[in-house]
Formats: C-alpha cells, structure tokens, sequence
C-alpha cells in the first residue's frame, strides 16, 4: 500500500522524491537442523497414570491403575513395556488415592511399594509373595539408593527422622534430616539426599543428612506465578550432573534448576499452536529422568522430552536467575488509581512472600510524562527482610503538573545486575465533584463509578445471560444517581424475543433506549432476517408497552455500508428510532479522513430511507492499548479514542451516544481494550477524556473549522459553544511532529494543554502548534476566530511525473496524488490505495517535475503499524546540493520500547510486569518542512526498520 504524496508550494528548489520502504524479511536456511522435540509414550490401555521413578539401570518404574486394579509398568528409555506387575489386592484393597503412592525397584528387579501414611512399605520380589517392612510411624516416603558399598532403602517418616536400610541384610540406622514433614523423597547420584518440603520448597540435604539449601522461589502456584523455578512441585527429580528437574504440566512441561545454583530454565508447557505437550497441571503425577531424557506424567500422557530441549536459546526457553526469587513487587499507593490530587505522590513497594537468597537491593526509579520526557528519578537502596511479604516506603514523588506519568522502576544488585523491572501509570488530576473519584477502586461489567471518574458517557447493560436483567437494578439506580445515560441490549440472538421484551421493561418501567440484539452479523444473521425475524416483532413489542421508548439498532460490527443498505431495503429504518452502529474499523486503527467519509455516507444513506432525522448512536468500540501485557501502546490509544470523539462530535454522536466498551477489563479478555487495567491503574486515555468532560461541561458542540483539502487532512477543529466561554479543541490527525496553525484569537482567550495546564503557547502570536494531543483554547461566547495553514494550499504533486519500477504498482500510481485518501479498509473497493507487488521490495518511488518548482512541504500519507502492511518508522529526507545529497529533515518512531523481561536474567515475562512505552506506535502522516535550498533534488533515504506486527513479505508502503 503507498502513500498520498502532497507538495503545497513554498521553497524554490528542483525535486526527485525516493520514497521511504521498511525491512526485509529475514533469510531462513534452506534445511535448518532440526531441534529435539517432545515424543509421546503409548502406555497402553489404563485409567491413570499415578507415578515414575527411575529404575537402576535406567528403565522407568510407572505406577497406574487399570481396570480399579494398582498395576507396576517396566517401560524402557524407548517407550517399550517390560512387564507388568500388579499390587496383590490385599495390599492395594482400601486405597482411593493411588496418585499419592509410590513404586521404586532395586537393582534386582524387585519392586517396592508405598501408600503414603501407612507404618509399612511392600517389597514384591520377582516371582514370589509380597513381604513388608515394618516402621514404628507412618511413613511419607522413600528411595531406593545405589551407592558403591551396597544398596539402601531410605525412608522419611511424618513424625520420625527417617531410616535407612541395608536392603541385602535388613540392617537399620537412622536417617537425621533438619526438615519435618517432607514428601517426595530422592537420593542422588552422589548420595545427597533432596524432599519437598511443606514451604512447597526442595530441601536439598548432604549424605549425612545435613541442609545444604533450598531450592525454588517460594511463589504462588500457576497461574500466578510464571517466572522458571518461582513454583515447584513434589513431581521432580535429581540426574546425575545434580541437575533438579521438575514440572507444572501446561504451565512449565519441564523445569531444570541447574547444580551450581545460578539458573533455571522451563520450556514452555506446549507447542505455539497451543497443543499441550502433558497433562494439565492438576493431573501431573510425576517426573523422572533417565539417561538424556526426562519423563512426565499425569493422566493417561506419558511425554518423554530430551534434556537437550531445556536449554538457554531453545524455542520457547525462558531463563531466570535465582536472585529474583522472592524479589517480585508491586508498587502500591494510598490512593485509588493512583490518582493524585496533589502534587506529591506516595509509594510504596510491596515484596510479595518468597525464598529470598538477596536481601540488600537497589530500587531505581525514572518517571516519564506523556511526551517521554523524565520529570523525576533516582535510587533508593532497600533492605529485605527475611522471606515474609514486607511492604517498604519509597520516596514521594513530585509532579510538577496535572497529567499521566509513567514510573518505570528496577531493582539491582549492588553491582548494577537488574533483577527485575516494573511499569506503573500514575496520574495527578484535578477536583471535581462533578467526577467524583470514588473512595476506593471498583471493578466489573457495570463498573459506574470508573465510568463517570474517566468523563466517559454512554453505559450498556446487556443482557449477556437473559437473566442479567433482574440483578441490575442496583448498577441502574447508580447510572441515575450519577447521571450516566445508558441503554437496555437484548444481547444473544436465542433471547431476542418479544417475551424479553416484556422481561426487560417489567423489570425497567422507566428504560428509555432498548437495542435489539448485539452485532446480528457476528452472530450469522442477515440484514433481512435481523429485520423481519428479530427487529420488527420485538420493536413493535417494545412500543406496544411503551410508546416512549427509544428502539436501537441494527449495531453491524463495522459500518459495512453494502450491510446497512441491505438493512435499511429490508425496511429496519421503520422500527428504529435510533440507528446504532459499531465502529470497528480494520485493524483498531483511528483514521479521520476515513471515518469522516464513512459516518457521512452512512447519513446520506440513512436520509436517502427516510431516517435522516434519527439520532446515530455509537454503541461499542474500543481500541487495543495493552496487547495482553506484551506490547504498551498506551498513547495510541489515547489519541484514536479522543481522535474518533472530535469526529463523532461532528456528526451528532456526542459522548451521551457514544458508548466506549472497554472502560476497564470487564470486557473480553481478548480484547484489551481497556482505559483502566486490572491493576486499576489509568492508560492516558482515561485522564484525556476526563479532562475534556471537565473542560466541556456545560457546553455543546457548535461547529468544525474549514482548514482547506489539505489542512482537514492534517488537523482537528472543533468548537463548542456554552454560556460564558467558547471552546476549541485543536488536534492533528496522526502526524508526527505538530502542525503549525495560524490562528486570530481574542486578546482575552487561554490556551490549556491536553490535561488542562495552562499552555506555554501565546494566544497573541498569531500561531498555534497542533500536537497528537488535545489543545484547548478558551474564547469568549461567540467570539470570532479564524484559523487557516501557513501555506499556499496549492498541491503541486498533480504536476509531477511519478515513476514505481513495479508493474503492479505503476497502473495505479496516479492514486497517490489524486486528493483524495485512498486506503485499505475492508468493504470498500473504490478506496483501495495502490498495492505494489508483493517480493518488489523497498521500491523507490520518483516525482520529477518538467521544471523547477517552488516547495516548502512534503506530507506523506499511510497505514498505521496495526496490521499485515508496512509503514514506514525511521527514514531522512534529503535534498541534493552542488551534486551532493544534504539531510533535510528526519522521522524516527520509537518502535523497540521495553518489554519487561527481568532484565537480562530471565526471557520470561511477568503477567503483571509491562512494557515500559509505545513498542508499537506509528503515524499516518509524516509533514517536513523544508529550508529554502536551490538545486537539483530531494529524496528520501530508508532506514531498514519496521515497527512489531508489520510483515514485509506482503505489501509495501512506499
């Protein structure tokens, strides 16, 4: 896809314009080695898997049941079974938790048996009866262990200190271990013995019996915890090298801890189609390692997987070092949402409970506002003690203005090792009873309270499950408590039905908007059957009751116009009163130009039916500013939600009819939509559309400024009108660096900035510039003002010869420079921009004029990284002098960021740990503004780079 090229006249100065491409696909070898990989093992017909420990020699000793009987596999290294050994039924009568027992053999080839809790464990020789030996306590477990004086029975008891026992003579001496009530026993190869421990803890001990340390982070269980070794389960072992291994199933397949105490390595739970590779973590029943492999099982699965697989650089790896356990925090605060009334801003870290091995740390702290500029820092050393939650006090921080603020902070050793990083989002806001912020944070479907804080308008209450309608009168007694106008939806097509209807309105006598069914198309429902089957039977139902209420819909996901008009032929204009519509557009991206053109087609469509007198209603949308904790993009957001408002307000969807979806995650988790995240902690966008419901209070939109083809492109202008002062809000549509706007203001007007400081901008300069945030600028009513671009609005690349060595892009070319927007949005073939061929990659794009022309502006138009297209991110503009080429100007996007990681120490990422800016930010405009240079050319240099999500394999955005 290529870029609208615009060159308003200025500078004089001879052009040849070499348009901007991205990266390169990387080059993949032709036959890449191939890379170990999990094999399945066929244990036969049973009904679980209850057990594995390794067999001297090598051969796997599985505990299952079959058939309500406890039967002992032999099964070699390859997967084939040996024999099959059943417990005499006189042992295993009684036992309803065969998962709990444990079967271990010697090298003889007996096998030995444990019902954990019972005072005997069963040895079944080979070929003869089943004899006991006998304890004077219960027994938690035991191993069989080789050494090269003989070959012992080793036993934990639950109450005892344990014994160990000569197997040939029976003889017994006690086994001393520090820790009571371990489970899981294990002996290595080198005769240190290792248990798990009722701290959910390996305690490693030497051979006699002495606690050498513990091994595992003392964390939450999954899903909680994620970071390699922060949760351990009884289900491991020991290999030779002292390696520990273990597994969480479908959280962590296998886990090695490795001898020397410095690292952990996990491969993941599956492949990256989501195909587990185990059991689920609540069936796993054991692992065993044997020769180069270890062995997991739970359920009926028995995986086998090469150590080889769990290294540091395999796919799927992920890497911690134990230091940060027990070094997981959060950074809390006094204040619900962290949202500050004053300029000094407490804080605290919060050190969740862990097995600490470092207790002296440096906290690092860096605070960013919106524009990425660091307004506060430093370091605070911390001491840590002991292994409990402990919570310490941090330095205030003081915020110099109103607005959003990012803290990014780290904790290192003393030697500058990062051991783990963090991202909070602070905000320093105003007072305003009007938008109250409630005493303490609130969540869910119908979280009114986050809803008016955030300026927001519109709520729905759907009827996800019909009976949702009788428990909301609690949140609707709310909504009118704190003057949120809402709607009534029929939601799921099998309860959009007149007897519903009826439901709703029993319960909601006074309900004034009902919408009848969410997004039919998602839902297989055509135009003609939403209307005639759905829409008419229940709207005349809805009047019949109520001749007052307000019937909404169709609410088509997208406004597919060929949808609307196939709606609107089927006659659903006649029993609408409002015509609702969601917004979805491509891929979450907020285009001006695009929506314009749509929402005004939409209403051309809507009086051409005799609806042009309705309201239009926007009743869900939202755009991605968290990708599932992954990728930040948080000021995006920020700029599309109050981007689509400026235009929405133009077209009579007010923030009274405009319904914002995702106010916090109480939306689809697969949507992340939200403004305010599960840390109830605000994205910008949140603070942006408060600040705008305080500064338009009162006032209602009044009209948009005419700034010409190319001015309207590139910047928003609004007013509205209220009793006393007049507000415009300026905003540019994308660009990346602002847009100057000459401006005649009143002497008396005020310039604010997007969170309501006073601006640095003179209302006397006669110039404004426009930024991707908000201006506000307050006149008195009625005042006059006028505002216009600070050039010549001729477009003189309709002059321009334009060259693309690409056979598939060159028909189309003359797109670029035809005034009008072209794009890719889906449904629209009259708007497909030029697609250039798909391996034609960076193309050069050249404009040559048949003689010198004057320039002083060059715009370039184009996708946003949202998608399967390019963009471009980072490129120099250059003119050629005396026959050299000279930078002129250049763009360069922030498009790496942070990806939390623990550093360098660990690959995994924390869920709750998130990227620290815009990974994934671009722009749809590019402006440069040129010096006056005479020569021969300009061009533009590419930077092979292209932002997360873009792939260059298929099309190209020159």
């Amino acid at each position: 896809m290529c870029h609208k090229i615009i060159f308003p006249r200025g500078v004089s100065i001879f052009f040849s314009l070499a348009a901007i491409l991205c990266t390169f696909a990387p080059t993949l070898a032709d036959n890449p080695p191939a890379l170990p990989s999990p094999q399945r093992i066929n244990v036969g017909s049973v009904d679980s898997i209850c057990g594995i420990r390794t067999a001297p020699g090598g051969n796997l000793v599985v505990l299952v049941t079959q058939a309500k009987a406890i039967n002992i596999l032999l099964i070699s290294p390859d997967g084939r079974q040996i024999s099959s050994t059943p417990v005499p039924p006189e042992i295993a009568h009684g036992i309803n938790d065969p998962w709990r027992c444990i079967a271990a053999a010697d090298r003889e080839g007996n096998f030995y048996f444990l019902h954990p809790g019972d005072s005997k464990i069963w040895m079944l020789p080979s070929g003869s009866a089943a004899r006991s030996i006998d304890f004077d306590s219960p027994v938690n477990s035991f191993a069989i262990a080789s050494t090269s004086d003989g070959e012992y029975l080793d036993e934990i008891g639950a109450t005892s200190p344990g014994l160990r026992i000569h197997i040939p003579d029976q003889t017994r001496k006690q086994l001393i271990l520090a820790g009571d009530g371990l489970t899981a026993l294990h002996v290595a190869a080198s005769g240190d013995l290792y248990g798990y421990g009722s701290d959910q803890l390996i305690w490693h001990f030497s051979p006699d019996g002495k606690l050498i340390g513990k091994i595992g982070g003392g964390g939450a269980p999954p899903p909680n915890s994620t970071l390699p070794g922060e949760f351990v389960t009884p289900q491991f072992d020991v290999a030779p090298s002292g390696d520990v291994y273990w597994t969480t199933g479908d959280y962590g397949a296998v886990t090695k801890f490795s001898a020397d105490g410095n690292q952990a390595v996990r491969i993941p739970g599956g492949d990256p189609s989501g195909q587990r590779w185990t059991s689920p973590f609540f069936q796993i029943a054991g692992l065993a390692i044997s020769g180069d492999s270890a062995y997991v099982v739970g359920g009926t699965i028995m995986t086998r997987f090469p150590l080889s697989m769990i290294a540091p650089g395999m796919p799927g790896v992920a890497v911690a070092d134990p230091r940060v356990y027990g070094l997981n925090y959060l950074i809390t605060s006094p204040q619900p949402y962290k949202l500050y009334l004053t300029p000094t801003v407490p804080l605290s870290a919060l050190f969740e409970a862990g097995n600490r091995a470092t207790h002296q740390i440096n906290l690092q702290y860096t605070v960013y506002d919106l524009w990425q500029k660091i307004v506060a820092g430093g370091t605070e050393p911390l001491q840590i003690p002991g292994n409990a939650q402990v919570t310490i006090p941090l330095p205030a921080i003081n915020l110099p203005r109103l607005g959003w603020y990012r803290v990014d902070t780290a904790i290192a050793l003393a030697d500058g090792t990062i051991l783990g990083k963090r991202t909070n989002f602070i905000g320093r806001t105003f007072v305003d009873p009007r938008l109250p912020i409630p005493p303490k944070e609130v969540s869910g479907w119908n979280d009114l309270d986050t809803h008016k804080m955030v300026g927001m308008g519109l709520h729905r209450f759907a009827a996800n499950q019909i009976n949702d309608i009788t428990t909301y009168g609690p949140a609707v007694a709310e909504a009118k408590k704190l003057q949120v106008p809402y709607f009534f939806q029929l939601t799921n097509k099998p309860d959009v039905t007149p007897a519903n209807v009826r439901l709703i309105l029993s319960n909601q006598p006074d309900l004034q908007r009902l919408e009848i069914m969410n997004e039919p198309d998602q839902q297989g429902v055509s135009p003609e059957d939403y209307v005639n089957n759905y829409l008419k039977p229940c709207s005349q139902e809805a009047h019949r009751i109520n001749p007052r209420i307000m019937v909404m819909g169709p609410t088509k996901c997208g406004i597919e116009l060929q949808w609307m008009d196939r709606f609107f032929k089927a006659g659903g204009g006649n029993y609408v009163d409002i015509v609702s519509v969601h917004t979805y557009e491509r891929n979450n991206s907020m285009d001006a130009y695009h929506w314009s053109w749509k929402l005004q087609k939409l209403k051309e469509m809507m009086a051409q039916y005799g609806c042009g007198n309705k309201p239009l209603y926007q009743t869900e949308h939202g755009y991605m500013g968290n990708f599932h904790n992954f990728i930040q993009r948080p000021q995006w957001q920020a700029r599309s939600l109050f981007e689509e408002y400026l235009t929405c307000d133009r077209f009579g969807i007010g923030p009274a009819q405009f319904m914002y979806y995702y106010v916090n995650e109480g939306g689809f988790a697969d949507f992340s939509a939200e403004i305010v995240d599960g840390d109830r902690e605000l994205y910008p966008a949140a603070l942006l559309m408060r600040t705008r419901a305080r500064i338009l209070e009162g006032t209602h939109y009044d009209s948009a400024f005419d700034l010409g083809p190319v001015g309207n492109w590139l910047v928003q202008a609004n007013r509205y009108a209220g009793a006393v002062s007049d507000v415009l809000i300026l905003m540019n549509t994308g660009a990346y660096k602002d847009i100057d706007l000459a401006i005649d203001l009143p002497p008396s007007a005020r310039i604010y900035d997007c969170w309501g400081n006073p601006s640095s901008q003179s209302a006397r300069s006669g110039h404004v510039a426009v930024g991707m945030y908000p201006t506000y600028i307050l006149v008195p009513r009625g005042s006059p003002v006028t505002m216009k671009m600070p050039w010549s609005e001729q477009n003189i690349a309709p002059e321009a010869t334009f060259a693309i060595a690409d056979a598939k892009a060159q028909p189309d070319v003359g797109k670029l420079t035809n005034g009008e927007l072209e794009f890719d949005f889906h449904d629209e073939p009259d708007r497909q921009g030029m697609i250039a061929s798909d391996d034609h990659l960076p193309l050069d794009l050249t404009a040559t004029w048949p003689s010198p022309r004057t320039i002083n502006h060059v715009i370039l138009y184009g996708n946003l990284s949202d998608n399967q297209y390019c963009t471009p991110t980072a490129y120099t503009l250059e003119a050629r002098v005396n026959g050299n080429w000279q930078a002129l100007d250049q763009i360069h996007v922030p498009t790496e960021g942070n990806i939390l990681n623990i550093g360098s120490i660990t690959r995994d990422i924390y869920p709750r740990f998130r990227a620290g800016d815009c990974r994934c930010d671009s722009f749809p405009f590019y402006r440069h503004h040129l010096r006056p240079i005479s020569d021969q050319g300009d061009r533009g240099q590419h930077d092979q780079r292209v932002p997360l999500g873009s792939d260059p394999r298929r099309r190209t955005d020159p």
